[in-house]
């Protein structure tokens, strides 16, 4: 049994974590062509990065809310409501869209004032200008992958992910054609430029790549609807998806406020912050999958009434992540100084000021890879066990609370540059993986049936009861 629950997380993970891999390929390829040019022109593309990943996880994370719905609904055999999302969860993502557009860019103008070098502060904004159109079929992408994961086949989602990787390999050749031989400050913004109407190209691609799989294997009655429930479903979407987005606002915004600190460490600095960045992202891509799939089979167990099934679903998904991540963790120490070497060509400028600092970076995170991973994943967990609200105590305890402090004393007061931040970051991680593990032990505790069937929750009775057996649902996010 244990064994089959292991099959159904890692096929369920992958397709997941492949859809994540045109988002984070676009930015590493950008982060090798822009390599060619300069530490200027890396550092300005971590920084516009920054900056649009701040926004799109949060709205991602609130989208993503449909795909939970659509697990417990089928848990229920509630066989229509799933597919009637997918039209509020796509009004919800052209909202979303347009106004996180606008922040991007606005946010973009702001970068000097935080200290940033002008010059790099102007190339991010070149990016943003690029990449900030790309954030709405972002958001249908997302909407739709959270249909297909949880009714059907998880599988459809290989093709997508091909081919958006294609469409982006496609495309950077061509930016290194046109751009990369005129090697000039001019010609650093437009290669910016490009690399960011790149990834809203690929964007582009992988919502009409996974509307096609959905539309192909959906039933048709699946994709009828009311037009005066959309604003309903997409109201409702929204509420369930602000704790969601919450959390992931206290994660992503201490990611950039780190990106921030680099960039007052220096150029260089931040160009290495970049590189090492594009080095840890991808294996971490599998732990992220890995999450939605404890979110997904957790909450579908919770729809059947199965709380034992739902509890172990999630518990072999935090054992599995520990072990893949470590074998990551070998992995990226071990290929990770050539593949260094081969993302900051040869001539660039700082070169080899840039790999030193990087390869020290990319150690503290190969040494963060298991907490990081564990703690996904248990995140993932609590929130189908409809938990999601302790997410947001593990990010500001272990965040905001210790890794954002000992960033900054470490990286500016004791002049320790990038590894100082890094190392705030690591101990930040560490910290949250802790609380989370903690919250996500005393959820599975709370809900554990006694030989007579009756959880402690009950017996504390219903003036005690701080978590109603009615709330282990993936629903209350």
């Amino acid at each position: 049994m244990r064994r089959g629950r292991f099959v159904r997380i890692f096929r369920l993970a992958l397709p997941i974590a492949a859809t994540e891999v045109p988002a984070v390929a676009t930015i590493a390829i950008d982060t090798v062509l822009l390599g060619q040019l300069s530490a200027s022109a890396v550092a300005a593309s971590a920084l516009g990065a920054a900056v649009f990943l701040f926004v799109a996880s949060i709205c991602v994370s609130i989208v993503s809310s449909v795909g939970h719905e659509a697990a417990f609904r089928c848990g229920r055999r509630q066989t229509r409501a799933p597919n009637s999302g997918f039209a509020s969860a796509a009004a919800l993502a052209c909202v979303l869209g347009v106004v996180a557009a606008v922040v991007c860019i606005s946010g973009g103008k702001l970068l000097p004032l935080l200290g940033q070098d002008t010059a790099t502060a102007a190339g991010a904004l070149w990016f943003l200008y690029g990449i900030a159109p790309g954030m709405l079929p972002l958001l249908i992408a997302i909407g739709l992958r959270g249909l297909i994961a949880a009714r059907l086949p998880a599988s459809r989602l290989f093709p997508v992910a091909a081919g958006c990787v294609a469409l982006t390999t496609m495309l950077a050749v061509a930016t290194w054609v046109l751009f990369i031989p005129a090697q000039s400050p001019a010609n650093s913004f437009r290669v910016l430029l490009a690399c960011g109407v790149t990834s809203s190209l690929t964007f582009a691609c992988m919502a009409l790549l996974a509307w096609r799989a959905y539309r192909r294997a959906a039933p048709v009655e699946a994709l009828k609807f009311e037009p005066a429930s959309v604003v309903d479903g997409a109201s409702r979407l929204l509420r369930r998806g602000v704790t969601i987005g919450a959390t992931t606002a206290l994660q992503t915004g201490f990611f950039t406020v780190i990106a921030i600190l680099c960039g007052r460490c220096g150029t260089t600095a931040l160009a290495a912050h970049q590189v090492a960045n594009q080095c840890t992202l991808l294996p971490l891509m599998l732990a992220f999958g890995m999450s939605q799939a404890a979110a997904t089979l957790t909450a579908e167990a919770a729809g059947e009434n199965k709380a034992h099934e739902a509890r172990r679903a999630s518990w072999d998904a935090v054992t599995s992540v520990a072990v893949v991540m470590i074998a990551m963790a070998a992995g990226v120490l071990l290929l990770g100084r050539p593949v260094l070497q081969l993302m900051v060509a040869a001539g660039a400028p700082s070169r080899n000021e840039v790999l030193v600092v990087a390869w020290q970076l990319l150690l503290v995170g190969a040494g963060c890879m298991l907490a990081d991973g564990v703690q996904n994943v248990a995140m993932g967990a609590l929130r189908g066990l409809g938990s999601g609200h302790l997410t947001m105590y593990g990010a500001v305890g272990g965040y905001w609370l210790v890794g954002v402090p000992l960033a900054w004393w470490l990286g500016e007061k004791l002049n320790l540059g990038a590894l100082g931040v890094w190392l705030g970051v690591g101990a930040g991680i560490h910290v949250s993986a802790i609380f989370l593990l903690f919250f996500f032990i005393y959820t599975r505790a709370v809900h554990e049936p006694d030989a007579g069937g009756v959880t402690p929750v009950e017996r504390m009775g219903p003036a005690r009861q701080t978590v109603k057996p009615s709330q282990f649902r993936a629903t209350s996010q």
